[in-house]
């Protein structure tokens, strides 16, 4: 993998070069794209873990899709990655919490 190739193209194109690698899908393209890269704004919508911490925590009664799940972590900008990283770390211990 070359960083500095990927760094030169459009996230999303990144992940579609590196799932020309044998057993390397959608969701692990994601991830190694915005860590090799180092990008800080860009949302993963492979990772099911923040789909159900957004589910929870913004109290949707049903599980948001893409699109949705989009529009919601625009408030995240410039940082959707990390909000997006946060989420995935303590999500499991938010969504066990009884309620207040």
């Amino acid at each position: 993998l070359d960083v500095r190739r990927l760094s030169a193209m459009a996230p999303a194109e990144a992940m579609l070069d590196v799932q020309r690698l044998p057993g390397i899908g959608p969701f692990y393209s994601a991830l190694i794209v915005i860590r090799a890269c180092g990008l800080t704004d860009v949302l993963s919508t492979q990772e099911d873990h923040t789909r159900a911490a957004v589910e929870a925590l913004y109290r949707l009664d049903h599980t948001p899709d893409d699109a949705e799940l989009e529009r919601i972590a625009e408030a995240w900008r410039p940082f959707r990655t990390w909000a997006a990283v946060s989420l995935r770390a303590i999500g499991s211990r938010i969504l066990d919490r009884p309620a207040a």
